[in-house]
């Protein structure tokens, strides 16, 4: 928390890839960790490589990240899908909000089969003024 101290209310364990975020006023809920290595996962020429973290919005291979993170990307790779670290699927951009600084993937690749299960559900309404929410990242 900002000020230090120590939250008893929630939370969360890792597992393979997974965050499980426990409270005492709501079911458990999992989030899928879909984190690339610096190796292989944005190429920016032959010269610079970077990463990023995105989560799955659909088990046809979209996913979400930050503009900053695609931007100027010559080869988009993503891990993590169906707890496979090692496999990486070539990905390409669908749409990207330069403004809000948000970009949408798509895997595009011959192995690529499908995902077997998004652990998490995505609230189809706006939100309320003051409404709780939950938020990762892996920097």
């Amino acid at each position: 928390m900002v000020n230090k101290l120590k939250s008893s209310d929630y939370y969360i364990t890792m597992d393979q890839g997974f965050f499980t975020l426990i409270g005492p006023d709501a079911p458990e809920k999992m989030y899928l960790k879909l984190y690339p290595t610096s190796d292989d996962n944005i190429s920016y020429g032959s010269k610079y490589k970077s990463s990023g973290t995105g989560f799955a919005v659909s088990e046809l291979g979209y996913i979400v990240t930050n503009n900053h993170v695609i931007d100027q990307a010559n080869q988009i790779y993503i891990r993590g899908i169906n707890k496979n670290f090692n496999n990486a699927y070539k990905a390409f951009v669908v749409l990207r909000d330069v403004n809000n600084d948000l970009a949408l993937l798509k895997i595009d690749d011959p192995a690529f089969t499908g995902i077997n299960q998004i652990p998490y559900s995505i609230k189809g309404e706006l939100a309320n003024v003051g409404e709780n929410i939950f938020v990762l990242g892996y920097p």
